[in-house]
């Protein structure tokens, strides 16, 4: 989502896209499994008070205030080579506990604790603390690698809300698209359709209700599928929907 932040804290912003995108993630049978923050690689603790606070909205709001569920915080920042590391976490029952009661706020000034907010208590070994350690917040997890084929492989369609990066547009859709002819076959048109941003650009033509759904399944029955019979037995994306995808592009 789009965002704005410093070396201290961030703040989500609202985004228009956002019905959008999550039609698109249904379509496509996604569930929100995660939240990833860019934690800078000079601090001795996990996760700042202000990233714990808002991995936690995001698991409660994503699994309907589930406090024992896989949602992971993932945390990216650099080792002592100065290369890029990824972390996997995942948030305590009792952390999120405290956020959906509004027990712990973040503190910009000590951002490796959690300031408790008026009246809530908290007892941290038999004492009573107006602060608590993200460390009782934060569990690891065991991380195993994986491809997403939602990533679009090598199609390399740019991300929504990257700054100082290309943003989606006619141009790079036309990038995606212009190998494969103005009559691509529907595999290859399912492959070149499956990067996750691409699909949320088509929302710029395709409404809710108005085909973006539709092609968002047909991508989804061919482009993800393990089985080889989904491969042989292809359906022609409905002719509508490809003249429109191909005029987007330009390519008509």
């Amino acid at each position: 989502p789009p965002q704005q932040g410093d070396d201290k804290t961030f703040t989500i912003l609202e985004d228009p896209r956002e019905a959008k995108v999550d039609a698109v993630a249904k379509s496509l049978g996604l569930t929100r499994v995660g939240f990833i923050v860019s934690h800078p690689a000079s601090t001795d603790f996990v996760l700042n008070s202000t990233e714990i606070c808002n991995a936690a909205e995001q698991s409660l709001e994503a699994t309907q205030g589930e406090r024992d569920s896989p949602f992971v915080v993932v945390r990216v920042t650099l080792n002592e080579e100065r290369n890029v590391i990824f972390e996997p976490y995942t948030l305590t029952p009792l952390c999120l506990d405290m956020v959906a009661e509004g027990a712990i706020e973040p503190m910009l000034d000590n951002p490796s604790h959690c300031s408790v907010v008026a009246p809530f208590q908290a007892i941290v070994e038999m004492k009573e603390e107006h602060v608590i350690d993200n460390d009782f917040f934060v569990k690891s997890v065991p991380i195993v690698n994986h491809t997403s084929k939602v990533a679009g492989g090598s199609t390399k369609f740019p991300r929504f809300n990257r700054q100082f990066a290309e943003a989606p547009s006619a141009a790079s859709m036309r990038t995606a698209l212009k190998g494969l002819g103005r009559n691509p076959n529907p595999a290859s048109l399912a492959k070149a359709l499956s990067d996750f941003h691409l699909l949320v650009y088509l929302s710029e033509v395709f409404n809710l209700g108005e085909g973006l759904e539709d092609i968002c399944k047909w991508v989804a029955k061919y482009a993800y599928r393990e089985d080889e019979q989904a491969a042989v037995n292809l359906e022609n994306l409905q002719e509508g929907y490809r003249v429109l995808i191909m005029s987007m592009a330009g390519l008509d």
